[in-house]
């Protein structure tokens, strides 16, 4: 029933200390084998949400125990789509995805 769930934090930081951050980080961390050449790659997000727009107020309320689904793809192309289902339970979070054909994403 666990299973998945991790902590999640966020934080704002400056450009300096971003630099700085890759600087260090890049000496004891094996790079994402997704990125390109650059080191980056880019994220597309669909995300669903019902006709009260449950998910979006459940955002804004900081609603504890929520849910909301979305579609992603990577580096502008249609070779990979997922489709994502991401849960905050209390201070937990946890994402559930599973590749999708282009065929189900429409």
């Amino acid at each position: 029933m666990n299973e998945g769930l991790r902590h999640e934090f966020k934080y704002l930081i400056s450009a300096a200390d971003a630099r700085l951050l890759k600087h260090r980080l890049k000496h004891i961390m094996e790079p994402d084998p997704h990125a390109g050449a650059s080191g980056r790659y880019t994220i597309r997000s669909l995300y669903f949400d019902d006709l009260a727009h449950s998910a979006f107020y459940e955002k804004v309320d900081g609603i504890d125990f929520r849910s909301k689904y979305r579609v992603r793809i990577y580096n502008y192309t249609l070779e990979t789509i997922k489709l994502e289902k991401k849960e905050k339970l209390g201070n937990l979070t946890r994402k559930t995805a599973q590749t999708i054909s282009r065929e189900e994403a429409k």
